[in-house]
């Protein structure tokens, strides 16, 4: 299996598959595909979601796949040994050797998924997608909205800022940083990582991208 992201911006996966080597994707994010191409429609691991399973049938079967929204893809080749957590509407296709499944406590405002194995996950980013490597001499804080997932050798906390003063709701005086969020006010949601592992984000905020739009039609 060959995968490969193309393009500069607005980018895609373009996967050649051998004889019975599949990739599973979510629904639409087909863009081509060859006649060399199987595709089956199944639910996913919640029995609520559906995906698809593309499955080679003869060698250097091509497939290309983009994501629903505008922005880059961000492929993470996953080691045995390591687990994931992962923003669940960032991951928009993977390999079949990669397990998925819901991770109960969530951090902040969106739902998560846990994903291990061999293979690759393919993350969908709203603008520019990047990895932080923290050696466990410093800690990072994130806002929520530009995570896509890290690996679980980290340490995370879900802690609530005061927008409006600036300063974190704790009593961990390493968290008061200067959140300069200008279109938020009240109390909103960041997470701190800590200790040694890798952080995967996305440069822009979607939700806020969505709100400018709205605003802009009104005026």
């Amino acid at each position: 299996m060959d995968i490969k992201v193309c393009g500069m911006s607005e980018q895609y996966l373009r996967v050649i598959l051998g004889v019975g080597e599949q990739v599973i994707g979510e629904p639409d994010v087909m863009v081509a595909a060859t006649k060399k191409i199987d595709v089956i429609g199944t639910f996913a691991e919640d029995n609520e979601n559906t995906e698809n399973i593309f499955i080679g049938r003869e060698a250097n079967s091509e497939l290309i796949l983009a994501p629903s929204i505008p922005g880059n893809v961000y492929v993470v080749k996953c080691e045995q040994d390591i687990t994931y957590t992962i923003l669940k509407h960032s991951l928009f296709a993977r390999t079949k050797n990669i397990d998925v499944k819901k991770k109960y406590n969530t951090y902040g405002h969106f739902e998560y998924i846990l994903a291990s194995g061999q293979g690759f996950l393919c993350f969908s980013a709203f603008g520019e997608a990047y990895e932080i490597k923290l050696d466990g001499q410093q800690s990072f804080v994130f806002d929520d909205s530009h995570i896509l997932g890290w690996e679980n050798s980290l340490e995370v906390e879900s802690v609530k800022v005061d927008i409006d003063q600036k300063t974190s709701i704790t009593d961990d005086k390493s968290l008061e940083v200067n959140f300069e969020h200008g279109n938020l006010s009240g109390e909103d949601l960041v997470l701190k990582f800590s200790g040694k592992g890798k952080v995967y984000f996305c440069t822009r905020n979607k939700d806020v991208y969505l709100k400018e739009l709205v605003n802009s039609k009104g005026k």
